[in-house]
């Protein structure tokens, strides 16, 4: 078979293909031969006496006008946190081209979100030279989707012109209808974009998924003829739900790979529930979606919304309520530290409820503490400790509870509410003392947040401090202190405050380097930066910064992207991302 067959099944559906009807080009100038116009002579100018008109001594141009390229445009301006116009000056079309998709997707940073949300929706001039892609608009919309941020993806989107085609917005929006329940709206999509001359197994499934909601049976089966002609046999699920679909129920699936937004509205149509494993997606959008989907389970539900609330996808309010949500047993919630086996999501609900179940202070601090202790084991700390914001900001630092500072300071700061969180802080400093090891652990822990992270109230600032805190640090395993004080130090001097570095020497001496991004691209960084390519600087940090965020970086990465930041004017970003690497350290 043969890819013009796309247009018989297209027909068959939605979209007819007509052939245009082009028009009689209307004559603007006189033919060569001279002849005139009908009317020419009543509407004609006077003339001179040489019986000329002085127009004729003009010469006529003709010629087209180039379309426009929408990839300018933009959804957030300058006054509402968007990038000046000049973002790409000094950058080739080709270094966007090759950046652009490595930068992180979806990111676990709030700092590296935002920024890569203000970096793509901002409307500025094009990068300088010609690339490979159709459009700058359509990296700049696929990049949003793959970051989860759906909402902006579909805003850029729509500023495209009628009738302007770019396969990556095609795709991005097709897939975000499917995942929505749009689908109406994902198959007229993919109508348009096969009538245009889109083609490959992305636009074939879909296709096929179109023509059996419509009942259009033989079409659907021609499509999957051609999927397997062209050797697509990897997508099990897809197989199996079309079958399924077509009325075959004899293979339903029950394990995804990698749940996409096609399979999430063919399980719809197919009402099918979810299966428990499918949450392994690496789809933004679809994660957000499960964790809100009527055919999932709660146990679906909720380990979606754990994995999207870590990625700022829904609120930590959404995430608890989830928690609270979860079925549990009687038995469990009187033991749930010995459960087993018990998935992540479920254990964290299990002590979230316990959480909420005590009335006593002392007995809510050490659920709260369980809780927090079990999250650092399955990496789930700050999405636990964002929905155990509201208990602990209603809880009272009593004498009792400073053994309990630390650990309620931490998670408040975490959960972004310093002010709570002080009030922790000072009473674990007026508890330091030999009977009270766990407070004089919580000021070293903490004090170098406040200082990174408290933009009101900052804590009095000075290199013998500093020395004072890093002496505290003999608290902790020798290795355990030489990458925190490596990391903290990197984190105040980035940002101009006086370390006084070789009185430092010392921390380093005789132990390994840390591992940083690519020497070539901090290299890279440093040249952007102080040559002043704003847009190119941010991405260049962002690639540096990595999938992990600002927690998983070397101290001489984050000095890198701290000092490149603060060169092109973005010295608020560069402390964000110090304070969010010391937090992620001092989580762990």
């Amino acid at each position: 078979m043969h890819w013009k067959l796309l247009p018989i099944l297209v027909s068959s559906g939605l979209v007819v293909l007509t052939t245009a009807l082009v028009a009689q080009p209307v004559r603007l100038t006189p033919g060569a031969s001279g002849e005139r116009t009908p009317g020419a002579e009543s509407a004609a100018p006077p003339r001179g006496e040489s019986g000329r008109r002085e127009a004729d001594d003009q010469p006529v141009g003709v010629g087209t006008l180039d379309p426009i390229d929408p990839s300018t445009a933009g959804a957030l301006a300058e006054w509402q946190g968007g990038f000046a116009n000049t973002l790409w000056r000094g950058m080739t079309r080709e270094r966007f081209e090759a950046l652009l998709p490595r930068l992180p997707s979806p990111s676990p940073s709030p700092t590296v979100r935002s920024l890569t949300r203000r970096l793509l929706l901002s409307p500025a001039a094009l990068p300088e030279g010609a690339g490979k892609a159709p459009s700058v608009l359509g990296l700049r919309v696929e990049r949003l989707y793959t970051a989860g941020l759906a909402d902006d993806a579909l805003a850029l989107a729509r500023l495209a012109p009628p009738g302007f085609r770019d396969p990556a917005i095609d795709r991005v929006v097709t897939d975000l209808s499917f995942t929505s329940g749009d689908n109406q709206g994902g198959c007229g999509r993919v109508d348009q974009a096969i009538a245009a001359g889109a083609t490959g197994s992305f636009w074939l499934k879909r296709l096929a998924f179109c023509r059996t909601l419509l009942g259009e049976r033989d079409a659907a089966r021609l499509a999957m003829e051609l999927l397997r002609e062209m050797g697509e046999k990897d997508d099990e699920q897809f197989f199996a739900l079309i079958a399924l679909l077509l009325g075959d129920s004899s293979n339903r699936p029950t394990t995804f790979g990698d749940l996409s937004a096609l399979h999430l509205a063919m399980l719809r149509a197919a009402r099918l529930e979810v299966p428990d494993g499918a949450v392994t997606t690496t789809s933004p959008s679809v994660l957000q979606a499960l964790a809100s989907a009527a055919n999932a389970s709660p146990e679906v539900r909720l380990a979606a919304g754990q994995s999207a609330e870590s990625l700022g996808l829904v609120t930590s309010e959404v995430y608890g309520q989830l928690l609270r949500n979860l079925p549990v047993r009687a038995e469990e919630l009187a033991n749930p530290k010995s459960v087993e086996p018990v998935s992540i999501g479920r254990r964290n609900a299990l002590l979230h409820r316990v959480v909420g179940a005590q009335t006593i202070a002392a007995a809510q601090a050490e659920a709260i503490r369980d809780a927090l202790t079990a999250s650092r084991a399955t990496k789930t700390y700050a999405s636990v400790a964002r929905a155990l914001k509201e208990p602990l900001a209603a809880m009272s630092p009593e004498a009792d509870l400073a053994w309990f500072s630390g650990e309620a300071a931490l998670a408040l700061i975490t959960a972004g509410d310093f002010a709570a969180a002080r009030r922790w802080f000072e009473l674990a400093r007026a508890n330091v003392s030999a009977a009270q090891p766990e407070a004089a652990r919580a000021v070293i822990d903490l004090w170098p947040l406040f200082q990174l992270g408290d933009r009101e109230r900052p804590l009095a600032w000075d290199p013998a401090t500093l020395k004072s805190w890093y002496q505290g640090l003999a608290v902790y395993p020798p290795e355990k202190r030489r990458q925190r004080a490596e990391l903290v130090v990197a984190a105040f001097d980035s940002l101009g405050q006086d370390v006084d570095p070789p009185a430092w020497l010392s921390i380093v001496e005789g132990t390994a380097p840390s591992v940083p991004a690519s020497a070539i691209l901090l290299r890279a960084l440093r040249a952007s930066a102080e040559a002043g390519r704003l847009g190119e600087t941010v991405v260049l940090a962002l690639v540096a910064l990595g999938e992990g965020g600002p927690p998983q970086v070397s101290p001489v990465t984050l000095d890198a992207v701290v000092r490149a930041l603060r060169n092109v004017g973005l010295a608020n970003e560069a402390q964000a991302i110090a304070f969010e690497a010391v937090l992620g350290q001092t989580q762990y």
